[in-house]
């Protein structure tokens, strides 16, 4: 990120409020299978420790974490062949965070593994994760259905990335394969927040319930040459995020499924 952009603020007071704005995005306030008392020591924050993806799929924006002092550049390090590429950046100059997240392929099944670093001006490595990757050619999820419409993370089918419906409510209701066992499920809504951004918020919901779709498309500042503007989206997204728990591996991960509903113009 552009260094002139960074505005240096005490550290502790930095990571101080960024633990609170991350609690606040991310499902049940944590930090995937990581502790918030990390703020003393390291300067990310994964969502979670391990992901599953499906092979010769590229899995959009799946790793989400954030840097908690933006004077810190991130270097990724893949292994085994594992494709990645950083898709999206978001700094939050109130707290001093940026929200960075990883879109990657595999292409072949097996386990991969994603270092994330943080090093300062002088090269030198301040913190460090790594993220582990399982690629399998089976789907976890039985079905899951959405006012009675089959969900799917596959392209241009309902429950994938930008793609619309027209219903605003509906039950839910998922199934799981053999060997894995339905965890948490929770519902992600765009909010309002006071400077007129709006963040993702997640609440938990129960299977087989009601639930309502938002309706706040996002709205992200933009800062550039010094002037600040906002960017506004057609649609309003809604994440329905599956938890499941993977008996063989004993691993928790989770499947996001997004539902998108158009908002006039006002």
């Amino acid at each position: 990120m552009k260094k002139g952009l960074v505005r240096f603020l005490s550290k502790v007071a930095a990571l101080t409020a960024a633990a609170a704005v991350a609690a606040a995005i991310l499902p049940g306030g944590v930090f995937g299978t990581q502790d918030v008392a990390r703020a003393a020591t390291g300067v990310i924050y994964l969502d979670q420790e391990t992901y599953s993806i499906r092979v010769g799929e590229v899995a959009e924006d799946v790793i989400d974490f954030r840097l908690m002092d933006v004077s810190y550049d991130t270097v990724l390090t893949g292994e085994n062949g594992l494709y990645f590429k950083q898709t999206y950046s978001r700094v939050d100059y109130t707290s001093n965070v940026e929200r960075v997240k990883v879109s990657v392929y595999a292409p072949k099944e097996g386990s991969y593994r994603l270092t994330i670093s943080a090093k300062d001006s002088a090269g030198k490595t301040v913190d460090s994760v790594k993220v582990n990757i399982n690629v399998s050619s089976s789907d976890p999820i039985k079905s899951i259905k959405y006012a009675g419409i089959t969900l799917s993370t596959e392209a241009h089918k309902l429950g994938a990335k930008n793609v619309v419906t027209d219903k605003k409510s509906g039950k839910l209701k998922v199934k799981m394969k053999s060997g894995y066992t339905l965890g948490e499920i929770y519902v992600g809504k765009n909010v309002v927040t006071a400077d007129g951004t709006t963040q993702m918020q997640f609440t938990k919901v129960s299977n087989n319930s009601n639930i309502k779709l938002g309706l706040v498309p996002s709205n992200t500042q933009v800062i550039e040459d010094d002037m600040v503007r906002f960017v506004e989206g057609m649609a309003a997204e809604t994440v329905i995020r599956v938890y499941y728990l993977d008996q063989k591996n004993k691993e928790k991960v989770y499947v996001d499924y997004y539902l998108n509903v158009l908002v006039n113009e006002k």
